[in-house]
């Protein structure tokens, strides 16, 4: 089994279009067993994968109100895709007004005899949700827009992948998102980011993800990228699978 978080500082970079669409990617095309965690107040993922947020929950699992196993929920009742929905109570750890009762990396791991791969989405700030995916995680995805306020939150996001002090936690590298390679801006961009990737030890991926309308397509139907676009006959859906193959687990 294995752990990915898909995290930046910055919203609006395409962190939860990039997990849910490696979740649909995963469980849909690749038929494997797969668990989409939502480490989010905001719960954005949860709602465009039609989960019910009026269940149990990570922040039940994460108070210890709850087993890890009776919070999933079956994604469109397909069995071996399973979603672990966030909620705006999440944002009572996140203030420190709720405690962590358990240890997450622990719970997740348990879960290695019914899923393959694990995709947590965190919300757009380095707080404590966030550390404690990163603390529970084997690869770290960094999704960015080619902009410059993406590339002056890169330094902040691997200095905290590198606080939570475990070596085996790697930065896989970053994915460039609605990317628009005509843009003089974004190709110039482009290159600071792979500079800067160098320089922190990690990479940016060849595979860059076009802008497209099925995305939020999909979202609207509460569906993954995937299931909605089957034949992947959109742009934004051969870029995802391109990148899955380039981070080698397509």
């Amino acid at each position: 089994m294995k752990i990915f978080v898909v995290s930046n500082r910055k919203g609006g970079c395409g962190k939860t279009t990039t997990a849910t669409a490696m979740f649909s990617y995963l469980g849909s095309v690749s038929e494997k067993r797969v668990l989409l965690v939502d480490a989010d107040s905001q719960a954005n993922a949860s709602y465009s994968l039609a989960a019910v947020l009026e269940q149990p929950g990570l922040y039940d699992v994460l108070t210890g109100k709850i087993a890890v196993r009776e919070a999933l929920q079956l994604y469109q009742g397909k069995e071996g895709m399973y979603l672990l929905s966030g909620s705006a109570s999440l944002a009572n750890i996140e203030n420190g007004i709720d405690s962590v009762a358990v240890n997450l990396k622990q719970e997740l791991n348990a879960l290695d005899d019914i899923v393959d791969y694990i995709i947590i989405d965190t919300a757009p700030a380095l707080g404590t949700l966030t550390v404690l995916a990163l603390s529970a995680a084997d690869s770290v995805v960094i999704p960015m827009a080619a902009d410059v306020f993406n590339l002056q939150g890169l330094g902040g996001m691997y200095e905290l992948v590198q606080a939570v002090q475990d070596p085996s936690v790697k930065i896989e590298g970053i994915l460039l998102t609605r990317f628009k390679e005509r843009l003089i801006i974004n190709r110039q961009m482009r290159e600071m980011i792979e500079e800067t990737a160098e320089a922190i030890g990690t990479k940016v991926f060849h595979t860059k993800i076009r802008e497209g309308v099925t995305i939020s397509e999909a979202m609207a139907r509460q569906v993954g990228l995937f299931d909605y676009d089957d034949k992947m006959t959109s742009n934004v859906a051969y870029d995802y699978e391109k990148f899955l193959k380039e981070l080698g687990v397509a």
